[in-house]
Parts: C-alpha cells; structure tokens; sequence
C-alpha cells in the first residue's frame, strides 16, 4: 500500500444505474441493466499519478418461468 498524501481524497466516486425491466407475459420478463462509475480517488489506493479509468456495464436476463 502507498503512503496516503495528507490531502488525498478518500471519495469512491458515483454510481448510476439504469434499469429496465419488461413483462409480455405472465411466465417471461426481460431485464436491461446498465451501470457506470465515475471512479473517486478511492481507487486510487494513495497513489496521486494512478490513472483510473471510469466503468460501464451492461447486464441483460431473460427469464421463462413454468
């Protein structure tokens, strides 16, 4: 781990979802899930140089049921 300067920020950052979800049928539903980090200086373990890149995810499902 590296030494934390005395103003490094500990912040994590943002998260947004967004979430979709979709039923045509009783028995099936369709999901969409899509997320994205704007990562904070957390990430960074300490190091001021660390370069973090932000995420995006996407997350889709779909489920039958009997």
């Amino acid at each position: 781990m590296y030494g934390t300067p005395a103003d490094w920020d500990d912040e994590v950052g943002d998260e947004f979802d967004f979430k979709v979800s979709w039923k045509p049928w009783p028995n099936l539903e369709y999901k969409f899930i899509a997320a994205y980090l704007d990562a904070g200086d957390f990430w960074k373990c300490g190091d001021p140089t660390a370069k973090i890149d932000n995420l995006t995810t996407f997350y889709n499902a779909l489920t039958i049921s009997f």
